[in-house]
């Protein structure tokens, strides 16, 4: 199973130190739809360019193929906030067409070299489910774990499957506060307790080491292909992960 690592500018020093491919989420399109890149950082070759999608120029998918071309970036990851425009969509088709393209399931395109990233951060359900569903679709080899690290809490009883997101040091109070556990679920593939504060009773979900590598074991068994992890969010067990990622 590949393993590839995101980077923001703010983390790109630490890529090199690294084993395995990186993507760079150093792209963006601005108010015109047209490709920037954030100054001073540039995508080594044959890691990933990681592009942020906000609108698209028509002249943008010829962009991203020319600056793949000159980076000599191995493939392009897209992400979004919400639906893309019919020209923001044809633009990734047509990068598709090209190269391998890594893309959130929000941005689904018919091209040979679409990946599917699919989020592990399940609270509800079953992740095995959710990869099933994926594979059914597009086939094992096009789909990508989203390694979104979960750490969130819902006061009880709650009716969304998105609660509140935690920091780590929120984390860490109320885990010092929980009445029992923590329990490991093999459903979401998360560990989880319960603690009580003044607004009731709380559960709260979170990744660990442990539990990354359980969704990687699981997704590696049903022959998904690679998973992409953010550096900024598993930086305290990124190496060892790496380093043994189905342990």
């Amino acid at each position: 199973m590949e393993l590839i690592t995101i980077h923001t500018p703010e983390s790109v020093g630490a890529a090199a130190s690294l084993p395995g491919k990186s993507a760079f989420m150093i792209y963006r399109t601005d108010a015109e739809g047209r490709l920037t890149r954030a100054e001073g950082v540039s995508v080594p070759r044959g890691s990933l360019m990681g592009v942020f999608l906000e609108r698209a120029s028509s002249s943008l998918a010829a962009d991203v193929l020319a600056e793949a071309e000159s980076a000599g970036a191995s493939g392009v990851l897209f992400d979004a906030e919400g639906a893309l425009s019919p020209e923001a969509s044809a633009a990734v088709r047509r990068c598709a067409e090209k190269l391998p393209v890594y893309l959130p399931a929000a941005l689904k395109a018919d091209a040979p070299g679409a990946y599917r990233l699919v989020e592990t951060a399940v609270t509800g359900g079953s992740l095995r489910k959710k990869l099933l569903d994926a594979v059914a679709a597009v086939g094992s080899a096009r789909v990508f774990l989203d390694i979104e690290r979960l750490r969130m809490d819902f006061t009880l009883p709650h009716q969304s499957e998105r609660g509140r997101s935690l920091t780590p040091e929120a984390l860490r109070a109320l885990y010092a506060r929980r009445a029992a556990g923590p329990h490991f679920s093999p459903d979401l593939c998360a560990w989880y307790f319960r603690c009580r504060d003044g607004a009731g009773t709380r559960f709260v979900l979170y990744d660990d080491l442990y539990s990354v590598r359980q969704k990687l074991s699981l997704a590696s068994s049903l022959g998904i292909g690679g998973a992409f992890l953010y550096y900024r969010e598993t930086e305290d067990f990124i190496r060892p992960l790496l380093a043994s990622p189905r342990g």
